[in-house]
């Protein structure tokens, strides 16, 4: 069965050899790569062209050019349309991958295993700093309940890469990437565990995930609280969706994002319309949560959770007020 290798390649050229030499050194053979020119403004693709070379009888490859930058999100929606491979699997090209990382993510389907997606664990280079570990174990995790309150929990991770994806489920649930939005990933895969039935673990980390000084993550601005306010907007809509409004978990998902952006906002001195945004994007929901279950559940959210039974208005400084008090708290402030 043939796995399509998606990489976006955008200003790159220093980390994209070792990238695509991690995919041409794969112990499992029966791969497609698809190489998405973004329109960078360095030497990238020189590089890719004289690194395929060597390759180009060894590996069905294919090249996509973009007109225009359009985004990582935009570069991997093409990828996935120009894939002829039941499955896929994203590889960001800054990052690298293990020679039996593939052949690892395919071993339960080759047993026999039918699986919406397969995931592995990964290794974070170049920071000192903790990110979310694969905390299930290994095997397979059958029913979307079981699979969407593991994501909720964060017992996976956010990150679309190192996810070996059945194209056929992919595209049943259109699972293509928002466009024009950051943090993309975030939105994804929770679509992705809303709408899976099985999934399998594989606890090995197959995948190098390194941490560039320019990263995407390394400096909040506007762009990323605009980008975090769709995020919620668009979850709500998927809760809405696969009917999840009920799920306790789900609900200690968004309400717990809701909350982390806000304190982000007041520590940054957000000085935006953050009213207007709190009253659109905010206070909109779709969860329905008894208080009485919320207190059995999930206590530290009630205070948070009173904001609902307030008038627009009063329920937004209400909760300048509470981040206010846990800055107080917390750090003195």
């Amino acid at each position: 069965m043939k796995v399509s290798i998606i990489i976006p390649i955008y200003n790159v050229e220093s980390y994209i050899a070792k990238c695509l030499h991690s995919v041409f050194n794969q112990t499992y053979k029966d791969l497609e790569i698809i190489l998405v020119d973004d329109c960078g403004t360095d030497k990238s693709m020189d590089v890719v062209k004289e690194i395929i070379r060597k390759y180009k009888n060894d590996f069905h490859i294919i090249i996509e050019h973009h007109t225009y930058n359009k985004g990582l999100s935009a570069a991997r929606n093409t990828g996935i349309k120009k894939s002829t491979g039941e499955f896929i699997y994203f590889l960001d090209s800054d990052d690298t991958i293990s020679n039996d990382c593939i052949e690892r993510l395919m071993f339960p389907i080759l047993q026999g295993n039918h699986v919406d997606f397969s995931i592995a664990d990964y290794k974070v280079i170049g920071t000192n700093q903790i990110y979310p570990p694969l905390l299930l174990k290994e095997g397979i995790i059958k029913g979307n309940i079981n699979i969407i309150n593991s994501y909720c929990k964060k017992e996976w991770y956010v990150m679309a890469v190192n996810k070996l994806i059945n194209k056929s489920f992919l595209l049943k649930n259109n699972l293509f990437f928002k466009e024009d939005l950051l943090h993309e990933d975030e939105l994804w895969s929770f679509q992705l565990a809303s709408c899976a039935e099985s999934m399998y673990v594989i606890q090995e980390k197959t995948y190098f995930y390194y941490i560039r000084n320019n990263s995407i993550t390394t400096a909040p601005k506007k762009k990323n609280f605009d980008a975090t306010s769709t995020i919620i907007q668009e979850i709500n809509n998927t809760i809405n969706l696969h009917k999840l409004c009920h799920n306790i978990e789900v609900y200690n998902l968004i309400e717990g994002l809701k909350i982390s952006t806000f304190i982000k906002k007041y520590r940054f001195k957000y000085k935006y319309n953050l009213y207007y945004i709190y009253k659109e994007s905010y206070r909109n929901r779709s969860t329905s949560i008894s208080l009485k279950q919320l207190i059995q559940t999930y206590p530290s959210k009630v205070l948070w959770e009173v904001q609902y039974y307030l008038p627009p208005k009063i329920g937004y400084y209400y909760c300048i007020i509470l981040i206010r008090l846990f800055y107080i708290l917390r750090y003195g402030l």
